[in-house]
């Protein structure tokens, strides 16, 4: 028996994000609060923090969420 096992990192998920908005797959909505992001894909959401306070969380949720996810 073969085991494989798989580690995505945030930053491999963010890149791929950063990759789709090239490309043109999905759009995102960037804040002037140090760099926050939001990448909306038809199921999902990921929320990046990048605030002037120091706030660097990731969240990934159901399409919904949106910037103020650390809020609910």
């Amino acid at each position: 028996m073969i085991t494989i096992i798989r580690q995505i990192t945030m930053s491999a998920i963010l890149a791929k994000a950063n990759q789709d908005v090239s490309d043109g797959v999905i759009q995102d909505l960037r804040y002037k609060d140090g760099g926050s992001v939001v990448f909306k894909y038809p199921d999902y959401t990921i929320v990046k923090y990048h605030t002037l306070d120091g706030n660097d969380d990731m969240y990934i949720g159901t399409p919904d969420v949106d910037i103020h996810v650390k809020d609910k």
